[in-house]
């Protein structure tokens, strides 16, 4: 029998912003899309 995986988190992500005039996921702090950011955040919590 194998370990039950848990879900950690649900990322709600979406495209185009008007406002923003661009894809907010890949916009880049530092060099690092936003999305990227959300994941490792994400992955990193225990």
């Amino acid at each position: 029998m194998q370990p039950s995986k848990k879900i950690l988190a649900i990322i709600l992500a979406a495209g185009n912003s008007e406002r923003f005039n661009d894809n907010k996921l890949f916009f880049e702090i530092d060099g690092i899309p936003v999305l990227q950011r959300t994941i490792e955040n994400v992955l990193s919590v225990e």
